[in-house]
């Protein structure tokens, strides 16, 4: 009977402990094994992973603040996101080619009009900024002297595709980054509409010159001719003075 009893009493020991320790399993072991797991997750860079909220109270609080923070961190990121997008559509949308470069000289990134105006930037990965230039020796040494100078602007010539534009490169190193922004603008068309200025001030100088002379040479002329009608008395004085005053304009010509 005792041993019986004492057999009996045993294994309702056992199965107690072993139904405690499943039961605290299921509280603490399962819960911290979810949130190990989702950690790593994060770590990983997956930002949608949620734990359930099990175990104790002290546990559930832990696990509650974790589920929030992964919540804030993907909000975050969803907005870092968003604003990238639209700072990488600005940057498409202007003129000027914007390349970022690295403080070894590599390029990290371009915009569309970088892509458009130079396509060899990105064909291999990590390419040096100022090799990337090889075939454009002007662009080339500007990039490589501002590279040199920490920074500024210069203006250079460069033939692309032969025919000859012009560019302005400039560095900008921003405060507080290591990158560094290299900015090329093709103004050509403006440095053309600045000769086509400069050219048509010249042409307008030019033909206020030549008027000049032509007027005293037009007086000249008629007067010749109205004493050749009248058959003036001095008409020989008078052909000489004006042929002389036509001569000396015709000369302010020639020099022009």
């Amino acid at each position: 009977v005792y041993t019986l009893t004492f057999l009996i009493v045993g294994l309702a020991v056992v199965f107690g402990a072993l139904w405690f320790a499943k039961y605290f399993e299921r509280r603490i072991t399962i819960p911290l094994e979810a949130l190990h797991s989702a950690t790593q997750e994060v770590s990983s860079g997956n930002l949608n992973v949620r734990v359930e909220e099990l175990g104790t109270d002290e546990l559930k609080n832990v696990i509650t603040a974790f589920n929030y923070m992964v919540e804030q961190l993907r909000s975050l990121k969803v907005s870092l996101e968003a604003g990238k997008r639209y700072i990488e559509n600005i940057l498409d949308n202007i003129a000027p080619a914007v390349i970022t470069i690295d403080d070894e000289g590599k390029v990290k990134s371009c915009n569309l009009s970088a892509k458009k105006l130079f396509p060899f930037l990105l064909r291999n990965r990590d390419t040096f900024v100022v090799k990337a230039f090889s075939s454009l020796p002007s662009l080339k040494k500007a990039v490589e002297d501002l590279l040199k100078s920490a920074g500024g602007k210069v203006n250079v010539e460069q033939i692309v595709a032969g025919r000859g534009r012009n560019f302005t490169v400039e560095l900008i190193v921003p405060a507080g980054i290591k990158d560094r922004i290299l900015k090329i603008e093709d103004i050509t068309e403006i440095v053309n509409a600045q000769k086509v200025a400069t050219w048509k001030e010249v042409a307008q100088r030019l033909a206020h010159e030549i008027k000049n002379p032509l007027t005293p040479i037009v007086l000249n002329a008629e007067r010749i001719k109205r004493n050749f009608e009248k058959n003036s008395e001095n008409l020989k004085s008078v052909v000489e003075k004006s042929i002389s005053s036509i001569l000396e304009e015709v000369e302010v010509i020639r020099r022009l």
